[in-house]
Formats: C-alpha cells, structure tokens, sequence
C-alpha cells in the first residue's frame, strides 16, 4: 500500500501530534560543563535516546539573544501540548514548539525544537540527527553530516 507522509504516524511536524498529550522520554542528568568550564550556551547535546528534540526556556533565550535579525526572523513559533519526562523525574508539559535556524557541521538548518521550563540545555534527538544525516563516530570521536 501507499505510504504518504501525512498519514506517516511518525511524521513528527503533522499538526495533530503537536497537540496531541503524550509522554516523551529524554536521557539528561547532571550539569553538563564544557572543556572551556563554560555551560552549554548555544551547544546542543546529541541525545540518542531523547525522542524529540526539546531544550529549555532559559537555554532558548540566551540562543535568541545571540542570533541576527536576519537568523530572528527564520523562527516560527507554534503552539502545542506535548509532556517530557528526563530520568525518573516528573513530566513537564511544553506548549510551545519552535523551528530555530542552527548550524551545525559548518551547515544551516531548521530544526524544530519543544521548550520545556526545566533548565536544560537543546537536547538533539535520534530523528532530528537521522533527518540531517547525522554520523556519530565514537571510534573517531568526531561527528559529521552526510552530503545530501
């Protein structure tokens, strides 16, 4: 049979999974510190388990501050009600859902992101690397996009 994207039940970006109540599960403990002892402003984590792509409102406004007008206006902002949960915490709903410009890999790219009022920082999901063409080489410990 046909397999169209709109009737595809993981086709993340239909408008009726964005309101849709469901628990979402996403690996993250601790503070995450990078080598400069800087936190992880304007740094994404690759969060293999995390089932989409989530960051917190705090994490998100200081990457607001940091973009051009120009990188401003490419932000979309809809509303949605979606519950995370990290570790064995308790849920947090987000309500809002934002495609945010970002580069990675020397690349620009859209990449839709829920805000959650924890303090977290942008956490990647399996799908959003797998719909970059994201490579993991932890042999090398490099990461890479693939030419598309």
């Amino acid at each position: 049979p046909n397999h169209f994207v709109n009737d595809c039940p993981y086709n993340s970006l239909k408008a009726s999974m964005l309101n849709k109540e469901q628990e979402v599960y996403a690996v993250f403990e601790g503070d995450i510190k990078l080598q400069d002892g800087g936190v992880t402003i304007n740094q994404a984590l690759l969060d293999t388990g995390a089932s989409a792509t989530v960051c917190g409102s705090e994490w998100f406004q200081v990457f607001e501050q940091t973009l051009t007008q120009e990188e401003k206006a490419k932000i979309e902002t809809r509303s949605c009600q979606r519950l995370f949960k990290f570790g064995d915490g308790a849920p947090v709903k987000s309500v809002t859902m934002k495609i945010i410009p970002l580069k990675i890999c020397g690349r620009d790219m859209l990449v839709r992101t829920f805000i959650v009022e924890n303090d977290i920082p942008l956490l990647l999901s399996r799908q959003t690397m797998t719909d970059m063409g994201m490579v993991i080489d932890l042999g090398e410990m490099s990461v890479r996009v693939r030419d598309t």
